[in-house]
């Protein structure tokens, strides 16, 4: 633990950097080592708000990968979980501590480089999480969350009939009403073999009893096939998270997301 006023390693060097708050855990400073630029105190604290909070949940050691938006889109790609699983932008436009703006289809786009299919992760057939944040809040026939294929994975905020549609690992496709809009941070999961559910802003909009299937072999991505001007401010996928975490996740999410200015 990195106590206050201590310089934090960045990439084998020591940064002329100190963190403000009377020392760091391990999983808040393997990620500040991983940064190519610390951002300022104030919002290495947020990090460490978000990262600590998570482990107070329980939540942390169920993720495989939590982006969200930062200073600059180098930061914003970094998984901070760990090493793998980092996100690669084609051709999206990035603002500030809010997000990507998605371009809308097969070509711009961010890839999460996560396979379900690849096993040794958190995210199982029965025990699956994914979710995203979306700024803007229009209308559209498109995913926020999928892979290339969209087979048993994916995300659509808001379809034409008002509903939100989902899978995690699913034999088929599930539906929900929407009494929002496009944006807000969504959170699709399944806990079980016939269980799964969809929430936006920490409410429940709807479960399923459809069956699961063997995760998905391809790359989740966030924006593929999506609609122009979305703007994607964090993804997270993990274990499979009942209706008390999915909300914890979505009150540390928001907490930090609000603070940032997104």
């Amino acid at each position: 633990m990195l106590k206050m006023g201590a310089s934090i390693p960045i990439a084998g060097r020591v940064r002329a950097q100190t963190f403000l708050g009377g020392g760091i855990a391990p999983q808040v400073a393997q990620f500040f080592n991983r940064l190519q630029t610390l951002p300022s105190p104030a919002n290495q604290l947020l990090y460490t708000n978000l990262i600590n909070g998570l482990i107070s949940d329980g939540i942390w050691s169920m993720l495989d990968v939590l982006c969200v938006a930062g200073g600059d889109p180098a930061s914003s790609l970094i998984n901070l979980v760990q090493q793998s699983y980092g996100g690669q932008a084609a051709d999206v436009p990035f603002t500030p501590y809010q997000g990507f703006t998605l371009n809308g289809g097969t070509v711009s786009y961010i890839s999460t480089q996560f396979n379900g299919s690849a096993g040794g992760t958190n995210f199982s057939q029965n025990s699956a999480m994914i979710a995203v944040g979306n700024l803007v809040g229009t209308q559209a026939n498109q995913a926020l969350l999928r892979t290339a294929a969209d087979v048993s994975l994916e995300i659509w905020p808001e379809y034409s009939n008002g509903n939100a549609l989902w899978m995690v690992n699913g034999a088929s496709e599930a539906q929900a009403a929407n009494p929002g809009d496009a944006s807000g941070i969504f959170i699709a999961s399944r806990t079980g073999s016939t269980a799964s559910a969809l929430y936006r802003n920490g409410t429940q909009l709807g479960t399923t009893a459809i069956a699961s299937v063997s995760p998905e072999n391809g790359i989740l991505n966030v924006g593929y096939g999506g609609t122009a001007g979305w703007i994607a401010s964090f993804w997270a996928i993990g274990a499979g998270l009942n209706s008390t975490q999915a909300t914890a996740l979505y009150n540390r999410i928001n907490t930090y997301l609000t603070a940032i200015g997104a």
